[in-house]
């Protein structure tokens, strides 16, 4: 029997929305967040510039830059990977908060516009998150960043890579980065008691969670179990 949630009045609209997985559906759904995103103006004294870079299998990864005017720099950094359920893309909230950050904190936002499922699943994602961070780390003077003053942030399925990614870069005896990480994706939480006592909360239902994981990981964990569910690294 469905469960009935008190939901606040600015919260409303939150029964009304599903992540779809009809790939049709999803497409026209991820061109209108891609225009909301590209619509949102910046933070008064933050400029965007966009770049790409080349991924370890030849893909152009998209970074936007957010860089605060008439500050010399060189800055500290943070990198961030977008939630949604890795299907969907960056939208102008995370554009707005990023853009945010940056201008109250005068420092460098760097969007990671990661590849998306079901059209590539794990670890196609990771592994352009972890191709994002060491392009900027190479390039650190290049982008006026400081490299020892990166941090990796991200929300949902982006909190997922970001912890994975800091996790990777440890485990190959690189720098422990610093996170910022807003309810990430770190376990597969199946069987969780959130996930069985809130199984149709508005907009994030049990079923749409195994849908994520159905499409994200239907290539299975390809020996990095540890990255893609984090809680589970030794």
């Amino acid at each position: 029997m469905a469960q009935k949630y008190p939901i606040h009045p600015d919260f409303r609209l939150l029964k009304y929305l599903h992540m779809p997985f009809n790939r049709v559906i999803l497409a026209v759904e991820n061109f209108f967040l891609s225009l909301l995103y590209h619509l949102q103006p910046n933070t008064k004294g933050v400029v965007r510039r966009r770049h790409r870079i080349m991924a370890r299998d030849g893909y152009k990864i998209k970074l936007d830059f957010f860089i605060p005017k008439h500050q010399p720099g060189p800055f500290p950094a943070i990198i961030y990977y977008p939630g949604g359920g890795f299907v969907m893309p960056a939208t102008h909230i995370h554009r707005y908060n990023l853009s945010k950050i940056v201008g109250d904190l005068k420092i460098i936002g760097v969007m990671v516009h990661y590849r998306l499922s079901p059209k590539y699943p794990f670890p196609i994602a990771f592994y352009d998150a972890i191709d994002a961070l060491e392009m900027l780390k190479k390039n650190h003077k290049d982008w006026n960043i400081l490299l020892h003053k990166i941090m990796l942030a991200g929300d949902s399925a982006g909190g997922n890579l970001a912890a994975g990614v800091s996790l990777y870069e440890k485990d190959n005896h690189n720098e422990i980065y610093p996170q910022m990480l807003a309810y990430p994706a770190l376990n597969r939480g199946a069987e969780s008691e959130s996930r069985r006592l809130y199984y149709d909360a508005p907009m994030l239902k049990k079923t749409t969670l195994d849908n994520v994981a159905k499409v994200y990981f239907r290539n299975g964990y390809q020996g990095m179990e540890k990255y893609a569910t984090p809680c589970l690294h030794p």
